[in-house]
Order: structure tokens, then C-alpha cells, then sequence
């Protein structure tokens, strides 16, 4: 699986850290519609949803690092990712959806 063999070539870059994804340790992230985020379908989201991905926050928070390992393990949508931009997108919706703000 090319998303496996991704996040085992970033965690050995990582010093074996296991960093990667660095959104899917965040325990009791509060689930978002990612689907607001233009480019995210419900299949991209049942995607994120596995890998612990499910909040805003958690997108807007990617680095360059996350943002490299999400295209490689989401295999096809890499440059979505960041011709979309979706963390823009996601610090846009998580300010107006959690802290009041447009």
C-alpha cells in the first residue's frame, strides 16, 4: 500500500518518532463536515477519518512535513492538497465554525 510504505519512509525520516501523521494523535478532536473544504467529497473525508483525521483544527495545523505525507498516502490527491488549499480552507472554517470569527 503506497500510504504505508509513505508514513514508514517519513517516520524513519523523523527519527522513528512516529510524528507522522502529526494531526492523528490529537485525542477527542471535535468532528468537522470536512466536506465544507473545497476538493474534500465524502470519499477524501472517509479517507481522512481513517488515518484520525477529523477536525478543522487538525488540517489547519498541518506543516509542510504533514502536508507531503497526506499527498503521499491520499495517492492522487497530493496536489489538491495545496492547489485548493485545504489548510487555508481549514483555518478559515475552524475560526468561524469554533471561535465565533468570519
Amino acid at each position: 500500500m503506497p500510504g504505508s510504505v509513505a508514513l514508514a519512509r517519513l517516520t524513519s525520516a523523523s527519527g522513528g518518532s512516529g510524528s507522522f501523521p502529526p494531526a492523528a494523535a490529537v485525542q477527542g478532536a471535535r468532528q468537522d463536515n470536512l466536506k465544507e473544504i473545497v476538493g474534500i467529497g465524502p470519499v477524501v473525508e472517509a479517507r481522512l477519518h481513517a488515518l484520525g483525521i477529523v477536525s478543522f483544527r487538525q488540517l489547519a495545523d498541518l506543516d509542510e512535513d504533514g502536508i507531503g505525507w497526506l499527498g503521499c498516502v491520499l495517492d492522487g490527491f497530493g496536489d489538491r492538497i495545496v492547489s485548493d488549499d485545504w489548510v487555508g480552507q481549514a483555518g478559515f472554517l475552524y475560526e468561524r465554525h469554533h471561535r465565533g470569527r468570519v
